[in-house]
């Protein structure tokens, strides 16, 4: 993963969401209002775009807000896989060109991610096939200290199943 401190946030930040909310767009699924991008899951974590590479990586970041927090005040584990998934989510999307469903996703927890820091999770693409795609992903916080790895192969929906 590259490191976090390279993307300067802010204006290219912006440049980026605005880049990949234009991918986002598929005239067919948004007019018979089958899809939502991003989804409602994105937006409540107050997730971001940061770095999209065409058809091979994107980076989201993610605060951790408190309302995310274990008794111990480290991200709950099952939202640090959410948080896997709305890396895995668009960039499926992206390469696919149309929906994708998780068939499972398999999360590696390392350490914990402390409340108001911010957690950067980095989606690849590890295989493309006709119908499935797998992908990894690594999550690191705000001073690039590895969290958690997981990957995920997900299912390619065809047209009539929306």
């Amino acid at each position: 993963m590259q490191s976090v401190k390279d993307f300067t946030p802010g204006l290219i930040q912006s440049q980026h969401e605005m880049y990949l909310s234009s991918l986002f767009t598929n005239p067919k699924w948004a007019q018979e209002g089958k899809l939502r991008i991003p989804p409602a899951s994105f937006t409540s974590m107050g997730a971001s775009f940061v770095h999209y590479e065409p058809n091979r990586t994107l980076l989201i970041s993610i605060p951790v807000r408190e309302d995310f927090a274990n008794p111990m005040g480290f991200m709950q584990g099952g939202l640090l896989t959410a948080a896997f998934d709305n890396a895995f989510g668009p960039l499926s999307y992206l390469v696919a060109g149309k929906p994708a469903v998780s068939l499972d996703i398999h999360t590696n927890y390392i350490r914990g991610i402390s409340i108001r820091d911010t957690l950067f999770v980095e989606a690849r693409v590890i295989a493309r096939g006709f119908r499935t795609i797998f992908l990894e992903a690594e999550a690191v916080n705000s001073r690039d200290k590895q969290i958690a790895k997981a990957s995920s192969q997900l299912l390619i929906i065809s047209d009539g199943s929306l």
